[in-house]
């Protein structure tokens, strides 16, 4: 719990020494929550891989890797989590917000699996070698290799894929609930009969851990609010103090001066 509450207070701008101003910059973290097996990261700008552990920050530009045995599950701001599959390797491409609300996660998924329980409100979206998958609330996999599949567990997914010019298709196929595509390079996507085993055994995991996520995410949730409301109140409390020193300030000037005989 003191963790969250650090690690909300890294995105919302306040430092230890407490200041009010907005965050000065547009990256979000994203931090991990638990961890499996082998996985690394390698942080942008830097060019040592380094072991991945609970509690590990990370923003635009880092590069997570999951090994044969390895996961991790990790959560932003606004409570939306997601969890890194066994011999996966995601980029964090874009994590933006405002006044300390995430606006937008984007992530590149080069190979792997990353399960995914979004928000509402956030635009959110996966980028595989063939296709693009853009969602709004909603709980579903990705998986990237030689082709991409979508599943879909809530809510709705559109998959968007890749032409031969390079460019996305202007349409994009609507992934319902329950429902699986694949996506094959520069091919479009292809709505199965119905979902496939290995989809069906992560949503069965999914809804294994709805609980404890849910718990997860009220925690975040709360420490997120009390970290603004206190953050508010100093606001507040700054903008007394220096109109305080102003009416202050006019007094002195106003003020007769006396003479010395």
């Amino acid at each position: 719990m003191k963790k969250i509450a650090f690690c909300l207070l890294l995105f919302c701008g306040i430092s230890s020494a407490g200041a009010e101003s907005l965050p000065a910059r547009d990256d979000y973290g994203a931090v991990v929550n638990s961890v499996s097996g082998e996985v690394k990261s390698l942080k942008k700008n830097s060019q040592d891989w380094t072991m991945v552990v609970k509690d590990d920050i990370f923003s635009s530009g880092d590069i997570i890797k999951t090994f044969a045995d390895g996961s991790c599950e990790v959560y932003l701001i606004d409570g939306t989590i997601f969890e890194i599959g066994p011999n996966s390797l995601l980029k964090i491409d874009d994590l933006h917000g405002e006044d300390s609300f995430l606006k937008r996660a984007i992530f590149d998924l080069e190979m792997g699996e990353l399960l995914s329980e979004i928000e509402k409100g956030l635009d959110y979206r996966v980028r595989t070698p063939q296709a693009v998958c853009a969602v709004r609330g909603t709980k579903f996999a990705v998986k990237a290799g030689k082709e991409s599949r979508v599943a879909v567990f809530d809510g709705k997914v559109g998959v968007r894929h890749y032409e031969k010019s390079g460019k996305l298709s202007k349409r994009a196929q609507i992934v319902k609930k329950m429902q699986e595509a694949r996506v094959g390079l520069y091919a479009k996507p292809q709505l199965g009969k119905k979902m496939s085993e290995d989809m069906r055994a992560i949503h069965a995991r999914m809804a294994k851990n709805q609980q404890r996520r849910k718990e997860l995410r009220k925690k975040v949730i709360k420490k997120r609010k009390e970290v603004l409301k206190a953050r508010k109140k100093r606001i507040l409390e700054s903008g007394q103090k220096q109109r305080k020193d102003l009416i202050q300030e006019r007094r002195e000037k106003k003020a007769p001066v006396r003479r010395k005989n």
